[in-house]
């Protein structure tokens, strides 16, 4: 199988990303002058703050001055009015280009109607008030006062993911490494599926000067969120900086469709030359698996174990398809393919190769499934066939 070179997305010092809160961080939905235009300013004060050229941490602090007011009114509609204006005034801060740690915080707890979003970091209500508190501090530049807090929330709570990924962020943001570290190591035991701590270690272990661990910490995160960009990017960016061109099958070969139409099933696939009879091959096979599940048609879903099946029967069946044609050097392109594809089967690879390399959504909804088993595995592909063993 030909092997590509292939960026998993171009971002700009991903190894750099800090976070903030981990809340939702809703951007703007329009361009700023649009946004701009559509702002009704309420006084001369607000007038001068929208005029030109735009200050963008200036509105962010005058949106708490509306989230202030929101607070101490008692006419609900007045209340909900005022946070509608602090969302607008907030979302031109941001398309402006906002810092501000507590401008996001806000944000993400107001509708687009401006009714206050309750966000819910925790079921017991002690916890979740230790951990909005933490929050409100981190926003704030406490830092001191949000560790405290949860450190606070983490006692109270040892297998709080979000207690311990977010103590681990902060002294990484404050540059305690070695500290931040252990709560980060304590976030991926709790939550071995959460992207986020994986990937602020191996922002850790990269200001320790610990690549190789740095590198196995970003491909965990990957694993843990597959497709999603940031992820992609910063095993990219530790890829780039370890001098390595990280490497993915071509996966053009072996295509086909099965659907169902009016309670049938149609297979769909170029039926020209040797691709055509190896795409025949495995479509009847996806068929033939799919019908011997005796699954009900309306309900079908192309599934890994299915998808595995057929490539399994092609690799069993594909010699066979060459020694009888009348022109066996025309499967000559696709036998380095298939040898990589069969080495991928021996290794115990395949299933990871089909998820990682040649996935569509349906097969997406067994990856949680197969991830919770087979996690070595997924990692194994990665560093061995992505990377080269250059791990």
């Amino acid at each position: 199988m030909r092997m590509k070179a292939r960026n998993l997305m171009a971002m700009a010092a991903t190894l750099g990303l800090l976070g903030g809160p981990l809340v939702a961080q809703p951007g703007p939905t329009q361009l700023p002058g649009t946004q701009l235009e559509k702002i009704v300013p309420a006084d001369a004060y607000e007038t001068s703050l929208l005029a030109m050229p735009i200050e963008p941490e200036s509105l962010a602090k005058y949106v708490q001055i509306l989230m202030a007011r929101s607070e101490t009114t008692e006419n609900g509609a007045e209340a909900q009015k005022l946070r509608l204006h602090a969302r607008e005034i907030g979302l031109v801060a941001q398309a402006y280009g906002s810092g501000d740690l507590l401008l996001n915080l806000t944000l993400a707890q107001i509708s687009r109607e401006g009714r206050l979003i309750a966000i819910t970091y925790h079921d017991d209500k002690a916890i979740n008030h230790l951990l909005h508190l933490a929050e409100t501090k981190f926003a704030q530049g406490d830092f001191e006062g949000a560790l405290a807090a949860y450190t606070q929330a983490a006692s109270r709570d040892p297998k709080s993911y979000h207690a311990a990924l977010s103590a681990g962020n902060l002294l990484l943001a404050k540059s305690d490494y070695e500290q931040a570290l252990l709560w980060l190591d304590r976030a991926v035991a709790n939550n071995p599926d959460g992207e986020a701590a994986h990937r602020y270690r191996g922002d850790v272990l990269m200001q320790l000067k610990r690549p190789a661990e740095a590198g196995a910490s970003y491909i965990q995160a990957y694993i843990a969120s597959p497709f999603a960009p940031v992820p992609s990017a910063a095993l990219e960016d530790w890829a780039r900086l370890q001098d390595i061109n990280v490497e993915r099958p071509d996966t053009r070969f072996l295509r086909g469709n099965l659907t169902v139409t009016k309670g049938k099933l149609i297979r769909g696939y170029d039926p020209a030359g040797p691709a055509g009879q190896l795409s025949l091959v495995y479509l009847t096979a996806r068929s033939t698996y799919y019908l011997a599940t005796q699954r009900a048609i309306p309900a079908y879903r192309q599934s890994l174990e299915e998808e595995a099946a057929a490539l399994r029967k092609i690799l069993q069946d594909w010699r066979g398809l060459k020694a009888g044609s009348p022109d066996a050097q025309a499967f000559a392109p696709y036998a380095e393919n298939l040898a990589l594809m069969a080495d991928f089967d021996r290794k115990g690879w395949l299933e990871a190769f089909i998820l990682l390399d040649r996935s569509t959504d349906q097969l997406m909804q067994d990856y949680s499934a197969y991830r919770r088993e087979n996690r070595d595995l997924l990692f194994n592909y990665i560093k061995s066939v992505w990377l080269q063993n250059a791990l």
